[in-house]
This record gives structure tokens, sequence and C-alpha cells, in this order.
């Protein structure tokens, strides 16, 4: 069987040989690749070597970091908090940022946009990836005009879009911002993650929104974080539990497998 994993990143550090090689090993015929803490360009080189094989979005170290610097920022607890959106930042330097994300698509070169972490939980300086807390509505007319640029270029955006304890209001926002741009194809990664019935209705309610299963794999940075096994998708001895059972069925189009895979330890259970 033939394997395309929708969710991996290229991270400082990584060996393209290393990376290469685990998604041979593992079976993996395609992978779409995001960057993390590298430049897009070095993304690139590596889809160069590996036509085909690697699928390069854009944005995921270019935005990301543009939302960082634009957004209003304060730090708790070894925790660095991102909010919304600095209206005199977005002024200087947002029209840069913009015009750099539609060369991009433009050229070709990248097959969407991603992964924009729009709602992330921080826990702690001590769990890779938790030092930060990201908390960017999708009701922003930023948000919007990414998604209209995606829309032009008929490029899927992936998001990162916790909910929590504010649940009704994150998600009444994420339909109105998907109901507002019918024609971008949007990939909610790790399928909230939230419950089987609240994931259900989002996909019946919008066509143009799809989803990630959840990391079924060893992975060491998911079983550091407490939110990411909330939801369980199986039961002891490794059945699906029946309701997400059934969600699969139901929108068997609609779901596709991502490792969300960036450390040299986490390809590495790619195989085990």
């Amino acid at each position: 069987m033939r394997l395309i994993d929708a969710h991996a990143h290229l991270t400082r550090g990584m060996p393209f040989g290393y990376l290469l090689a685990r998604l041979k090993e593992a079976g993996v015929s395609r992978a779409v690749l995001m960057a993390r803490e590298v430049r897009e360009e070095r993304m690139m080189e590596l889809a160069r070597r590996r036509p085909g094989r690697i699928v390069p979005m854009a944005g995921g170290r270019l935005f990301q970091a543009a939302l960082q610097r634009g957004a209003n920022r304060f730090r708790v607890k070894g925790v660095r908090h991102y909010r919304g959106f600095n209206r005199t930042w977005w002024q200087r330097h947002g029209e840069r940022v913009f015009r750099r994300m539609e060369e991009w698509l433009r050229s070709g070169d990248y097959r969407g946009i991603g992964e924009i972490r729009l709602k992330h939980r921080g826990y702690g300086p001590d769990v890779p990836e938790m030092k930060c807390n990201y908390d960017f509505e999708m009701s922003s007319p930023i948000i919007h005009r990414l998604m209209g640029l995606a829309a032009t270029y008929r490029a899927p955006m992936t998001v990162h879009l916790e909910v929590d304890t504010d649940a009704s209001a994150r998600l009444r926002t994420f339909s109105q911002a998907l109901k507002r741009s019918p024609q971008t194809p949007v990939i909610w990664a790790h399928g909230g993650p939230c419950g089987a019935s609240v994931l259900g209705r989002m996909l019946d309610r919008h066509p143009n929104l799809f989803s990630e299963i959840q990391p079924l794999i060893r992975n060491t940075y998911a079983d550091r974080v407490p939110y990411l096994r909330t939801f369980p998708l199986q039961v002891r001895g490794g059945r699906l539990l029946p309701a997400w059972r059934r969600l699969y069925e139901r929108h068997a189009d609609r779901f596709l497998a991502g490792s969300d895979c960036r450390t040299v330890a986490e390809y590495r259970h790619l195989t085990t």
C-alpha cells in the first residue's frame, strides 16, 4: 500500500538523508513537508532533490514568524504567549509577508500553506514545542486574506486550531471563516483534536474542511502533551472506537494521515 504522510516537518539540524531513509523504511511514498525553525528555501532544496517524493508547503516558517512578531506578546512561568494582531506591525510589514507568500504560490513550487498555528496551548519550557502559547482568531482580516490567497491558487491550507475551554466561540469563528472562503481547502491538523461528534458536525457542515487522523504511531512529542491524549481513538487491543469508525466511514474521502514528525527521534518512531 502506498502511504502519503500529509503532515511532516523539516526542522533545524535534520539531515536530509536521515529523513528520506526513514520515510522509505516506513513505506511512505510521498510526504507533505512544512518548515519549522528553518527557512522555506531549505525545505525546497530537499524537494528539488526528491521531486514527487517531497511536497513542500509555504508559510510554516515565514507566516508563523510574522504572526509571532505581529502579536501582543508576554511571558508567564516560562511560556511565551502570542495573542491577537498588532495593527501597527502589520501595517508596516504585512504587505511584504503576503507578497512573498504569493510569489511562492504563484511559482507552483509550493503546493499549499501550512502549518499555521492559530490556537496552540503551551505547557512549559520542558516540553518540546510547548514553550509557546498561540492564540489568533480566524475572524481576523489577516487570516481571511491568507485563506483568500489560498483559494486564488487552489492551495490547501493546514491549520493547527485547538478547541478547549473556549470551544463554542472557537468553533463558531472557524465555521464562519470556512463559509467565507468556500473555495479554500482547509486541513484541520490532528482533527482538533476534538471528539468524534464535534469533528463529524464540522465535516458535515463544511465541504471544504478536511481532517488529519490523529497519530497512532509512537511519538515522543504526543506522549508528553496531555491534550493530544484527550480524545482516544482506540480501545485496548488496537480496535477503533465505534464512533470513530463510523465517522471515518462516513467521510472516507475527507481524512488524511499525518505523522507530525519533526525531530530525529520522532522520525525514528515511524518504523517502530
